[in-house]
């Protein structure tokens, strides 16, 4: 299935990449089109060298994924989910500040502009 319809063609796979702000390429990881993106996220981020920050699309997002970085000292760029919502728990810092700030400012935009998300290094 792709786009809700049957795939006439065959499967599809999908590459997942993890790259530094100088385009170097750090994983490459493949997977099949029944993976979910989520489930790449951990397998991504090297251990041997030291991260700020992810930057990823929504397809990225959870809040277990996002608790994860934040507890090792990464921040998580990754936009919510448009019906994200405040949960007002422990493990949900990350998340209810970044969505609260997005329903302050008004609009996804405001998050993309602070965190430079989808801003070329280059």
């Amino acid at each position: 299935m792709k786009y809700n319809k049957i795939c006439k063609n065959k499967s599809w796979q999908q590459m997942h990449i993890a790259m530094d702000p100088e385009m170097n390429i750090h994983d490459v990881e493949i997977t099949d089109c029944h993976t979910a993106d989520i489930e790449m996220l951990e397998s991504l981020i090297p251990e041997n060298i030291s991260v700020d920050r992810v930057i990823a699309d929504g397809a990225y997002y959870s809040i277990e994924g996002i608790k994860t970085l934040s507890n090792r000292g990464i921040t998580p760029v990754i936009p919510p989910s448009r019906n994200a919502k405040i949960y007002g728990q422990d493990n949900t810092i990350w998340h209810d500040k970044v969505v609260g700030y997005i329903s302050k400012k008004g609009n996804i935009y405001a998050f993309y502009k602070k965190f430079c998300y989808g801003i070329r290094t280059n």
